[in-house]
């Protein structure tokens, strides 16, 4: 995991950047796995029941966990700071548990991309503190079709994207809660699983046309766009931009 600082007057953004993820391992397991690498160790072992009705154990010790444990203290000593965090894919599992482990941290906007976290996840943490700490919460999607189209390997593994493969190859789903989160597909099924608030808002970006100007596209066309465009800006994660919105692609 990488963390990036934006820093303006009474204001500090972090960003968080994907791992990659490892093919064959069941998420059940990934979650915490992630967490003994980055974000905790446990006597370098995880020994909860990790099945599927029940979430990881809660993380007290590691690097990942300091920088949380410090970056918390800090917004309690300075009340006119806030964050805006934005997490890609497996950043999406590193943030749930860093507010399960600090459930008040001051967030304005919590913008996920592509979330590889499963519904379940989302909703055992930052689900919870959004009407609490006044949230707003961005959930950023490839189109349906960009999803399933994905090709990598030259066309020799299935197609989908991360998420496709996460869904229906990396592991299979207990429930539909187990299912990810940043699958347009999936969170509109799941809709009425999540917090009936207007502080969360769900964006599925379009399909990239051949007549786009030149350095703009409809937005990310495969699972590692998102970063190729200026995620940071609010005409990026805001649903209330024309259907047919070009976006500038990063030079």
């Amino acid at each position: 995991m990488r963390a990036r600082q934006v820093s303006g007057l009474f204001e500090t953004r972090w960003v968080f950047v994907e791992r990659s993820w490892n093919a064959g391992l069941d998420r059940n397991e990934l979650g915490p796995r992630i967490a003994a690498e980055n974000f905790i160790t446990t006597n370098g072992a995880i020994t909860e029941d990790l099945s599927p009705d029940r979430p990881p154990p809660k993380i007290t010790e590691g690097a990942a966990y300091q920088f949380f444990e410090q970056l918390d203290q800090f917004l309690k000593t300075h009340p006119d700071y806030y964050l805006d965090v934005f997490a890609h894919s497996m950043g999406a599992i590193v943030m749930n548990e860093a507010y399960r482990s600090f459930p008040n941290l001051r967030v304005r906007k919590l913008v996920y991309m592509a979330a590889a976290c499963s519904i379940r996840d989302f909703l055992v943490g930052p689900s919870k503190q959004l009407q609490n700490n006044h949230t707003e919460f961005y959930n950023l999607c490839l189109h349906p079709r960009r999803e399933l189209d994905e090709v990598e390997g030259d066309g020799i593994p299935a197609r989908g994207s991360l998420l496709t493969w996460i869904d229906e190859f990396f592991e299979a789903p207990a429930s539909f809660g187990d299912r990810t989160l940043g699958s347009l597909q999936n969170v509109v099924i799941a809709y009425r699983l999540l917090p009936q608030t207007s502080q969360i808002h769900i964006k599925a970006f379009g399909i990239a046309r051949k007549d786009d100007p030149k350095g703009f596209s409809a937005g990310p066309q495969k699972h590692g766009d998102f970063g190729n465009f200026p995620f940071w800006k609010q005409a990026y994660w805001s649903t209330e931009v024309p259907l047919d919105q070009c976006y500038q692609i990063l030079p």
